[in-house]
């Protein structure tokens, strides 16, 4: 029993399966990047005009910007918690814009939409953050292609 135990705790601290769970993680929090084939969608079920888009695209980029949070947290907080506030950054932000687009909860004033959308769109720093550094961490000698082949991927995901 011990044998396994000492197995699978070896198997979960292996630096590789980090940095494939990273890898899984990029591919998965770009959720900003769609905002592009989201925004027509918002645009005809809220009845928009281009300029109001426009300022939803002005609040999701400074919610991108806003990063630093997420890099400062990541230095008192362990990873998974910065995981967990990225998480439910971007399920309560675009969470509540699927649930207004679809008709399931009244329609928002566009002030309150770039608040969702700056909330939806930070909670990727979170993710992304904390993907870069614990491979950063566990690939101390190799930190440029590590962090070249995770942004790399997210590229090659968002392109797809």
């Amino acid at each position: 029993m011990v044998r396994i135990q000492s197995r699978l705790v070896s198997f979960f601290n292996n630096r590789w399966l980090v940095f494939v769970c990273a890898m899984w993680m990029q591919s998965c929090a770009g959720i900003g990047y769609v905002f592009g084939s989201l925004s027509p969608v918002i645009k005809s079920s809220m009845h928009y005009n281009q300029r109001q888009i426009a300022t939803l695209g002005v609040a999701k980029d400074l919610g991108d910007s806003v990063g630093f949070l997420a890099g400062t947290l990541c230095e008192i907080l362990p990873l998974w918690a910065a995981l967990l506030i990225g998480a439910l950054q971007n399920l309560v932000g675009y969470g509540w814009v699927w649930l207004i687009v679809t008709g399931r909860t009244p329609r928002l004033p566009l002030w309150a939409m770039c608040i969702l959308i700056f909330v939806g769109n930070n909670g990727e720093t979170y993710v992304n953050t904390a993907a870069l550094v614990s491979c950063v961490q566990n690939f101390p000698k190799n930190r440029g292609p590590v962090v070249g082949i995770l942004k790399g991927l997210l590229a090659l995901v968002v392109q797809s």
